[in-house]
């Protein structure tokens, strides 16, 4: 039972999920502490400055925790909490560097594992699946077993998925209901994830034709791997490459993601394959079947979306868009840069000559007119400013929302409808297959992979200047004084 020193929620400043993941997995106070707020520190919902943690630690003084270093360390933790050793939950968890709290964590798992038993009974649930003379490939019926984990020096996949079973090679001793466990792997669905040795190493080469014989049976469909250091599971490339091409000529999905690819497509068994393939890698993409891409992320609108990939300046824009904010133009207007049409200037000037006729001489600019009505404290005046007004508010508005669109665009998202629909950035799979071969996997997020898809807006020098002409006439004719002759309005609202 948690004893709760300290509110998470205020912590983090909201109600986030991973609260929950903490809570159930990490159990104490002070661990769960730890972890969230190097969380803050990856997320950047609520950057919290550093200088606590170097004047606690100087160590912390060279390192910066990324979003995609969040998913590897989460991984680092289940692991170590799912072995139930008293020392690592006694462990005294304050200001450590994640590298400092790991590296004490495995210098425990490794004590413990020298202290290990290596013989297990076999279990009324243990069923057997091959048979080899000295070795048999076990299926042990569950997701979890404690007695796995205890002789082989492993968590024996505590926290594992839903539908995962064990699979567990295990040497004969002379007495047949005792075994020695040599391997264990994970099978989800026919796909095989985890597959490590001892104290999750990969597996011995003396182990393979053991390996190879369970790869042959029909119940198995293909590799993912994943899971804790993912890099020590087995890997059908440990194997000679007579033995490799033999296999994935039968069964595709056991080989090289391109090669499966080139001889199965896009077809429903390699898309159902490459979904549990990304998810063992912690990758949480869907495929979209009716628009035949993947979805790599997926916002509700681009307001959230912006939230976490967008600069500054295109957080403003999605608000000034949304109407959070307002633009607001401050200077004063020169009336000879906006060219208002002449049906305008026209009219104006027949309403200064009836209005102000001592003032008036025919040969005035249309700004020193203007100066007129400014002086006389007149209301048109007004409503030609304003007019002018809208006119620059609506022409930067469109000018805003074209430039935040177009980069939009330029980045690769796909907006589903306007600035308040969804919002989601696709991938085909010939692009993700060749990103897969180029590393992706090890990535934790595809966007630490690439960053193309940010969307950085730079302002114009002078700032954003749109000007919409309409707008500004229609202000104006809507708002022409009543004193004016009616003939005026009738023309103005007529012809121009």
């Amino acid at each position: 039972m948690i004893t709760e020193k300290t509110n998470y929620v205020e912590m983090l400043g909201e109600n986030d999920p991973i609260i929950e993941w903490a809570k159930k997995v990490l159990v104490s106070d002070p661990l769960i502490v730890w972890f969230l707020r190097i969380y803050k520190l990856g997320t950047n919902y609520y950057p919290e400055d550093q200088d606590k943690l170097i004047e606690k630690n100087p160590k912390w003084k060279n390192i910066s925790i990324l979003n995609s270093d969040i998913d590897r360390i989460k991984t680092n933790l289940e692991h170590y909490m799912s072995m139930q050793l008293p020392k690592i939950k006694s462990y005294r968890v304050k200001w450590q560097t994640p590298d400092e709290l790991f590296h004490d964590f495995q210098k425990i798992e490794d004590e413990w594992t020298e202290s290990l038993g290596d013989f297990v009974n076999k279990k009324e649930t243990d069923k057997i699946i091959l048979d080899m003379g000295n070795f048999i490939w076990f299926n042990l019926g569950k997701q979890k077993c404690d007695d796995e984990a205890e002789a082989m020096g492993h968590c024996g996949n505590r926290y594992g998925k839903s539908g995962d079973i064990l699979l567990s090679l295990r040497e004969k001793t002379h007495n047949p209901e005792i075994f020695i466990p040599r391997l264990t792997f994970v099978i989800n669905d026919g796909y095989l994830g985890e597959m490590k040795g001892f104290a999750n190493n990969k597996p011995s080469e003396k182990y393979h034709p053991y390996i190879v014989k369970l790869l042959e049976l029909p119940m198995i469909k293909g590799i993912i791997g994943g899971g804790y250091e993912a890099h020590k599971n087995f890997s059908i490339e440990d194997l000679p490459e007579n033995e490799i091409n033999q296999l994935i000529e039968k069964k595709p999905l056991l080989g090289p993601i391109e090669v499966a690819y080139e001889k199965m497509g896009e077809s429903e068994e390699f898309i159902k394959y490459l979904e549990k393939l990304l998810s063992a890698h912690s990758h949480d993409y869907h495929y979209s079947h009716e628009k035949k891409v993947w979805i790599i992320k997926h916002f509700s609108d681009v307001k959230e979306m912006l939230r976490d990939y967008g600069n500054d300046v295109a957080k403003w824009a999605i608000d000034v868009i949304l109407g959070n904010k307002h633009i607001e133009v401050y200077h004063e207007i020169e009336f000879n840069n906006f060219d208002l049409p002449e049906k305008i200037t026209n009219n104006v000037e027949k309403y200064i000559k009836q209005t102000y006729p001592d003032e008036y001489e025919s040969d005035m600019y249309f700004s020193e007119i203007v100066k007129i009505l400014k002086n006389n404290d007149d209301g048109l005046y007004d409503i030609l400013v304003e007019g002018i007004h809208n006119g620059i508010r609506e022409g930067t508005y469109d000018q805003i929302k074209t430039e935040l669109i177009k980069s939009i665009d330029h980045s690769g998202w796909v907006l589903t409808g306007d600035m308040e629909d969804e919002i989601y950035f696709p991938l085909a799979t010939s692009q993700l297959i060749y990103d897969i071969k180029d590393g992706l996997l090890e990535d934790e997020d595809y966007f630490s992979y690439d960053d193309s898809y940010y969307i950085n807006i730079k302002e114009p020098h002078y700032g954003f200047d749109g000007y919409d002409e309409e707008v500004t006439v229609d202000y104006i004719v809507d708002n022409f004084p009543i004193n004016i002759e009616e003939s005026i309005r009738y023309y103005i609202r007529n012809i121009i």
